[in-house]
């Protein structure tokens, strides 16, 4: 066979061919590349279904419009509706049981902007009936250091300030009562500021003696003064 040399003025124009050949990618690879973009497409369009999807199943609850302190009777204007997608963590109750809740004490104090749950309603109402609440402003050594709204407690008369007393004396015990609600601490006092709800016919005693400072209040247990 005869061998036929390329003239070098061709030569540069044979070289650019066969490089060009071997730069072309090959079908396989060119069919895996279509094949994950597929993939991705597929993948990111079932994420757009179920977003959409999880968007729309939403079901109205109630929420907290209004501040509510502890003991207070829920309104209708301290409610408002929220719709929020299904979670089994979050417990709100749903928007139909509005009128069940309307007239419900709470038995913590509701924010603005939260979602009302079971545990945020009383019990049994704040109040009951027949009874009324007084507002006692007392030293740290008239009242238990753990007191918590919700809690029994008696109502006790002590002497006023710089009044001697026997010492074999006890103080009167003025009633049985329950914690309705405690202000949140001072910084600049050591005061507790709480509201005791009282049986009515104690409530005069009660106010005049937290208004000459003799009051003192002793935690009872669970279950004591019912």
């Amino acid at each position: 066979m005869t061998t036929t040399d390329i003239p070098d003025r061709l030569a540069p124009g044979f070289d650019l061919f066969e490089g060009m050949a071997k730069a072309r990618p090959r079908p396989r690879r060119a069919w895996a590349r279509a094949g994950g973009a597929l993939a991705l497409a597929v993948a990111c369009g079932a994420g757009f279904v179920g977003l959409y999807a999880s968007a729309g199943d939403r079901h109205p609850v109630l929420g907290v419009a209004r501040a509510v302190p502890a003991g207070a009777t829920i309104t209708a204007g301290d409610l408002r509706v929220v719709r929020l997608s299904s979670d089994p963590g979050v417990a709100a109750l749903p928007a139909t049981e509005a009128s069940a809740v309307i007239g419900r004490s709470a038995a913590v104090g509701l924010v603005p902007g939260g979602l009302l749950v079971g545990a945020d309603l009383a019990t049994a109402p704040a109040v009951p009936t027949g009874w009324a609440t007084v507002g006692l402003e007392l030293k740290a050594d008239q009242v238990p250091a753990s007191l918590v709204p919700g809690a029994s407690v008696m109502v006790v008369v002590t002497t006023a300030p710089g009044q001697a007393t026997a010492p074999t004396a006890q103080p009167p015990v003025l009633t049985v009562a329950k914690v309705i609600e405690i202000a949140p601490p001072n910084p600049d006092s050591t005061d507790t500021i709480l509201t005791l709800a009282v049986p009515g016919e104690a409530a005069a005693a009660v106010a005049q003696a937290a208004a000459a400072n003799t009051a003192a209040l002793v935690g009872l247990g669970p279950g004591a003064g019912q």
